[in-house]
C-alpha cells in the first residue's frame, strides 16, 4: 500500500493537555446520552459521552451535572435500589454509587483498552466483560473481581442475569478484524458465567439487545422481528414485526405490554421512534419519533435506550435527549431544550448577551453568558444565515434568499431593510450608527443610521464573497473567491491585497496592524502592517476552514467544516487539533462546524444544533512541550491491524489517544526512528497518535 506522508503540527502544550469546554445547549447537556434509570419516582439519572452524569430529583424539572471523575464513554446504569447504582463504560471502568447517584466512586480502572460491557444484578454481584471471552465477577460489591476464563474467545457484547446462576450474552462470532460483519449468537450459562452453551438461535444481522422480565421471559430482535422466550430461553416465538423497523431496546409493564425503541430507514434520513404494544409486540402504536438525516435543517436526534421504572417510562438520546411518560399516558414529555435548525452564526455584544441563528426559524438568546439559552420567537425566515447586534434591543439577521431584516425590541418584531436573493455573508459597525453589509455577489451596502435606512456604496469584482471587517470608519476588508481586497475609504474603493486563488472565508484582526484570515485548502494567513500584505503561516490538512478568532497575540481559534476546531498558542504560526467532547469530525456532509466567537477570555462554537462554550484563561502561555515542524510517515491510513511509523528522529514514546482525550495505548522507551503498532484491539474511528522525540512533541490524526 502506497505511504501517505502527514506533516505533522507543532504543538504548544499547557496543562491540561485538551481544553475544557462546556455544553450551554441544548440544555440540561449536549452530550449523547447512553442509559438512564431511576432510584425513585423524582431521582432519574442518566449517563453517556464524555462522563458526563445528570440526575434531577424532581422528576426532570431540572437537572444538575454530576461530577464523574472520568472523560470515558459511560454506556451502562443499574440502579439496584433507593440508594444503590452501577455504571459501565467502554473501557472497562466501573463506577458506584451509594448515595442514589449524588457521588461516584469508581471500583474497578481500566486496564488498557478494554471492549467491555457490565451487568450488575444486585448490590454486591456484576460481571463485566473486558475483552473476547474475558470475563470478571464480583461479589461484595467492587471490592474484588474474580478472573473467570470462559474458554470462548470472543467478546460477551450484551449481558443480563436472571439471578445469580442463570444468565445470557450475545456474542459477535466474527473474528476481530471482520466485527463489521454481523453473526450474532446468544449464549446461556447456569453456574454464574462459569460455563456458556451456545443456544440454538443464530442472527447473520447485527442484534442491539436482549432484555429479560420476572422470572423466565427472555427478548431480544433484529430487523423486523422480535424474538421471545418464556422459559429461560429453551424455546423461542417469532413475532414479525414492520418490515425493516430495527428494535434497539424494550421497557416492560408486563410480559405482554411494554415500550419498543426502534429505527426504521428511509429516503436519507432515520427514524428513531418509541412504540407502545398490549399484546406482545403483534400490534405497535408509535408513540414518539424524531428524525436523524444527514440532509435535512433539523437537529440531527437519536434515541438510544429505555427504563421503566416507578411508573413512569424514559428515554434517552443524543444530543442530550430526555424523555418520560408515565404508563397510562400515550404522549412523551420531553425535559431537554434545544432549537430546531443547525446553528449557522454566533455573535455576542458582551460576556453575557449573545446570540444564534440557524435553519427553521431558529433564533436563540443569552442574557448571562450562555449560561441560559432561550429559544425566542421566531426568525422572518426560514434560514438565519448571518446575526449581529448593537445594543440588547437593536439587532440584525440575514435571511438566506431573502434580505436584511433589523429589530428594536429584541428579535419579538422584524422590519425588512434590504431585499436580495442568496446570502448577506457579513454584517460589520464601527459603532452604533454606521455599519456595512456584504452580498455574496459582491455588493456593499452602507448605513449611517444605525441600520435604519441602507445605500448601496460599491460592488467588488466577480465572485463569492464571504466575510468583511472594518477597523474604523475608513479602513475595511472583504474576503472570498477574489483572495483579500481593503478600502481605505470607507468601502468606496477596492485595492486587492492577497491573493493565491484560494477561497478565503474568514478574517480578524487583534488591533489595527495583527490580522488573520483563514480559507479553503487549510490556508491561514496573518497581516502585521494592517492589511498592506499578507504572509501564508499553515496549511491544514486540505480542509476548508471556515472562522477564525483571535483572543490576544497569540491564541487564537479556528473551525473547520470536516475536522472540527484547532488552536494556536503562538499567533497562528502553529495549530493543533483541539477535540471537543469526542464530538465527530464530518466527512459525508461537511459544514456542521459553522460558527465560532470570542469575546474576552470566553469562546463559543456551534457543532450542527450545540452550542459550546470555553473560558480560556490564557495570559502570558509558556509552552512546555515544542516541536518544529517534523515530517513524518505514517501508514497505512486507514489502517486495518498495523499501522507504521517512521521519522528523521528517534521517537522515545507513543500514545494513542481517542477524540476526547483518553489514552487507549501508551509505549515509552522506544528509541527508534521506524517501528509498528498493533492498532486491531481500536473500534473503526478516528484517533489522535502523540509521538515525543528528541525535538519535542507532535500530535496527528488517523483512521
Amino acid at each position: 500500500m502506497k505511504k501517505s506522508t502527514i506533516l505533522f503540527l507543532a504543538i504548544l502544550f499547557t496543562s491540561p493537555l485538551f481544553a475544557q469546554w462546556e455544553w450551554q445547549m441544548p440544555k440540561p447537556t449536549g452530550a449523547a446520552l447512553f442509559d438512564v434509570g431511576a432510584f425513585g419516582p423524582d431521582a432519574v439519572v442518566a449517563v453517556g459521552l464524555k462522563g458526563t452524569i445528570i440526575k434531577t430529583t424532581d422528576g426532570g424539572s431540572s437537572f444538575t451535572q454530576i461530577e464523574s471523575g472520568t472523560t470515558a464513554l459511560l454506556t451502562s446504569l443499574y440502579c439496584i435500589d433507593d440508594k444503590t447504582g452501577w455504571i459501565g463504560s467502554d473501557s472497562g471502568l466501573v463506577l458506584r454509587t451509594e448515595n442514589a447517584g449524588a457521588s461516584w466512586m469508581k471500583v474497578r480502572e481500566p486496564k488498557g483498552w478494554e471492549k467491555s460491557a457490565l451487568f450488575a444484578l444486585d448490590q454486591n454481584r456484576a460481571w463485566l466483560s473486558t475483552g473476547y471471552g474475558k470475563l470478571l465477577k464480583t461479589t461484595d460489591g467492587g471490592q474484588n473481581w474474580e478472573n473467570i476464563e470462559t474458554g470462548i474467545g470472543k467478546s460477551f457484547r450484551i449481558m443480563r442475569f436472571f439471578d445469580a446462576e442463570t444468565g445470557f450474552a450475545l456474542i459477535n462470532e466474527s473474528t476481530p478484524d471482520q466485527e463489521s460483519f454481523k453473526d450474532t449468537v446468544i449464549v446461556k450459562t447456569q453456574d454464574g458465567g462459569l460455563h456458556w452453551d451456545t443456544l440454538d438461535l443464530t442472527f447473520h444481522k447485527n442484534v442491539n439487545f436482549i432484555e429479560t422480565y420476572s422470572d423466565n421471559h427472555l427478548w431480544t430482535g433484529i430487523s423486523g422481528y422480535l424474538f421471545r422466550s418464556d422459559d429461560r430461553g429453551e424455546t423461542w416465538d417469532t413475532i414479525q414485526i414492520q418490515s425493516g423497523l430495527q428494535p434497539f431496546d424494550v421497557a416492560f409493564l408486563s410480559s405482554d405490554s411494554f415500550w419498543i425503541l426502534a429505527g426504521e430507514p428511509g429516503d436519507l434520513m432515520y427514524s428513531y421512534a418509541i412504540f407502545r404494544t398490549s399484546d406482545g409486540g403483534i400490534s405497535l402504536n408509535k408513540q414518539y419519533e424524531t428524525v436523524y438525516s444527514m440532509w435535512s435543517s433539523s437537529c440531527k436526534q437519536s434515541l438510544h435506550n429505555l427504563s421503566y421504572t416507578s411508573g413512569i417510562c424514559w428515554a434517552v438520546g443524543h444530543p442530550g435527549m430526555i424523555l418520560s411518560s408515565e404508563k397510562d399516558d400515550t404522549t412523551w414529555q420531553e425535559h431537554f431544550e434545544s432549537g430546531n435548525g443547525m446553528l449557522k452564526d454566533i455573535y455576542f455584544l458582551d460576556k453575557d448577551n449573545g446570540y444564534a441563528v440557524g435553519n427553521m426559524y431558529t433564533f436563540l438568546t443569552t442574557q448571562d453568558g450562555g449560561k441560559n439559552w432561550e429559544v425566542a420567537e421566531d426568525l422572518p425566515g426560514e434560514y438565519g444565515f448571518r446575526v449581529y447586534f448593537l445594543s440588547k434591543n437593536l439587532g440584525f439577521v440575514s435571511i438566506a434568499d431573502d434580505g436584511l431584516y433589523r429589530t428594536t425590541d429584541k428579535g419579538s418584531t422584524w422590519e425588512k431593510v434590504l431585499e436580495k436573493d442568496d446570502f448577506f455573508t457579513s454584517i460589520v459597525f464601527t459603532g452604533t450608527e454606521e455599519g456595512w453589509v456584504l452580498h455574496s455577489h459582491g455588493e456593499i451596502y452602507h448605513t449611517n443610521d444605525s441600520g435604519e435606512t441602507w445605500q448601496l456604496l460599491s460592488t467588488l469584482p466577480a465572485g463569492t464573497w464571504w466575510d468583511a471587517y472594518f477597523l474604523n470608519p475608513k479602513t475595511g476588508f472583504a474576503c472570498g473567491s477574489n483572495g483579500i481586497l481593503k478600502s481605505t475609504d470607507g468601502g468606496i474603493t477596492w485595492t486587492k491585497v492577497f491573493d493565491t486563488g484560494i477561497f478565503i472565508n474568514d478574517i480578524d484582526f487583534i488591533d489595527e496592524q495583527t490580522g488573520w484570515a483563514s480559507g479553503d485548502e487549510g490556508l491561514v494567513c496573518k497581516t502585521t502592517d494592517g492589511g498592506e500584505t499578507w504572509n501564508i503561516l499553515d496549511t491544514l490538512n486540505n480542509t476548508s476552514l471556515y472562522n477564525i478568532s483571535f483572543m490576544n497575540q497569540r491564541r487564537g481559534y479556528l473551525v473547520s467544516d470536516g475536522y472540527g476546531v484547532f488552536r494556536s498558542d503562538d499567533g497562528g504560526e502553529n495549530w493543533t487539533y483541539e477535540p471537543v467532547f469526542g464530538l465527530p469530525m464530518s466527512y459525508t456532509s461537511p459544514g456542521f462546524w459553522n460558527a465560532l466567537t470570542t469575546n474576552g477570555n470566553n469562546v463559543w462554537i456551534s457543532y450542527m444544533c450545540q452550542i459550546l462554550h470555553k473560558t480560556d484563561q490564557t495570559v502570558g502561555i509558556i509552552p512546555q512541550e515544542e516541536i518544529s515542524e517534523n515530517e513524518f510517515n505514517l501508514y497505512p491510513n486507514p489502517a486495518l491491524q498495523q499501522l507504521f511509523i517512521e521519522s528523521k528522529n528517534k521517537i522515545s514514546e507513543i500514545t494513542i489517544l481517542s477524540l476526547n482525550g483518553q489514552t487507549l495505548l501508551n509505549n515509552k522507551h522506544l528509541n527508534s526512528s521506524s517501528f509498528s503498532l498493533n492498532v486491531d484491539f481500536l473500534n473503526p474511528g478516528l484517533y489522535l497518535l502523540k509521538a515525543k522525540s528528541e525535538k519535542g512533541v507532535a500530535v496527528s490524526r488517523f483512521v
